[in-house]
């Protein structure tokens, strides 16, 4: 059968070697091979060393291999080292709410590198491509195992305009914007009060203890 072969009219389209496709599908080079002759990947000839050539068109590969392939181009350094920590806004934040916010930045800036440079019809075809990639949890197994499985309406919606309009990872945490819940302090009179509300034989309720403990103080004229 005659392979589909196709001459490469746009600037944007990514023609691999045999070789690396088989790299990234962990297919033989034989079965890449089998693939081009069935029309399974799109392919072209090209003159080289040691005659004809094939390449094979990136977007023709299964969605992982894609995401894959974007993946290992895009700089090693991830969202974390690229951001300017010191203007990120974390005050009131914990420590699981910071380990979010930047596992979401380092998504963002694999996603947003993953459709860079392609035309508006190619960018949803190349985002789709990315979210069921890193949902197998193999594109990026670190951030997957801090997000899980994502959607592309929440990762566009919420995620991306907030990550492009301040670049501050720090606006990716959950609940940003809520201030971390205060830690309560017990004076020394209120601490034994409570204490004795709470272990007493009739097993009070914390929530009960803290009203009636509130309750007697105030009576007693102390403020808490």
């Amino acid at each position: 059968m005659q392979a589909a072969l196709r001459i490469d009219s746009t600037n944007s389209a990514e023609w691999l070697t045999v070789k690396q496709v088989s790299e990234l599908t962990n297919y033989s080079v034989r079965y890449v091979r089998d693939c081009i002759n069935s029309n399974k990947f799109t392919a072209k000839q090209e003159l080289g060393n040691g005659g004809l050539q094939y390449r094979i068109l990136l977007d023709s590969l299964p969605a992982e291999a894609q995401a894959k392939y974007r993946e290992i181009q895009a700089p090693a350094t991830s969202a974390i080292v690229r951001l300017n920590k010191s203007d990120a806004v974390t005050d009131g934040l914990n420590d699981r709410q910071r380990q979010i916010a930047l596992a979401k930045a380092d998504f963002l800036s694999a996603y947003i590198k993953s459709f860079e440079g392609l035309s508006h019809r190619e960018i949803l075809t190349a985002k789709n491509n990315f979210i069921f990639a890193f949902n197998t949890g193999h594109l990026l197994p670190e951030t997957f195992a801090v997000l899980g499985k994502v959607n592309r309406s929440t990762v566009d919606t919420h995620w991306l305009p907030k990550f492009q309009q301040s670049k501050d990872y720090g606006t990716l945490a959950p609940q940003y914007g809520y201030k971390a819940v205060r830690e309560a302090h017990l004076s020394e009179q209120e601490a034994l009060v409570f204490a004795d509300l709470l272990f007493k034989p009739e097993k009070i309720r914390i929530g009960y203890a803290t009203r009636l403990t509130k309750y007697f103080l105030k009576e007693k004229g102390v403020e808490s």
